[in-house]
């Protein structure tokens, strides 16, 4: 039997626990941002409630989804409410309209079954790796 040390697996186990378990992401305004899945924040929203948080997901109108299709068909349960607080809309009728974005925000509990990323300070496309949105 092999020693388990020396394996792939195990340094590649080791790798992502440590990354995952570790990690914080880049500091914005000097508040520390939590990287967390989409999932996440819909199946544990409470462990990341008030927290400043990084999310991926499809950006369709004033919501992230999960993906793309989750987003066509109008899978709710599946999404979380970005909130647009700024005087014209810009952060919706900006280039993110639709597609996969990289959201910076704080997570909140709206009511008793949804949530929302509020105090949104910047949204990246990640298609095409530019920011299509920054509060000032």
């Amino acid at each position: 039997m092999a020693n388990l040390c020396n394996s792939n697996v195990f340094k590649v186990t080791l790798f992502f626990s440590i990354v995952l378990f570790s990690g914080r992401a880049i500091c914005i305004e000097g508040s520390p941002r939590i990287p967390v899945s989409l999932v996440s924040v819909l199946s544990e929203s409470s462990n990341f409630i008030g927290h400043d948080v990084t999310v991926v997901g499809y950006l369709d109108g004033p919501f992230l989804f999960l993906s793309k299709d989750h987003a066509s068909f109008l899978d709710y349960a599946s999404s979380v409410l970005v909130q647009d607080n700024t005087n014209n809309g810009g952060t919706y009728k900006s280039s993110c309209g639709k597609g996969y974005v990289k959201v910076y925000a704080r997570l909140r509990q709206r009511n008793a079954i949804q949530n929302e990323l509020i105090e949104v300070q910047r949204i990246i496309n990640l298609v095409k790796n530019v920011e299509c949105f920054s509060r000032q």
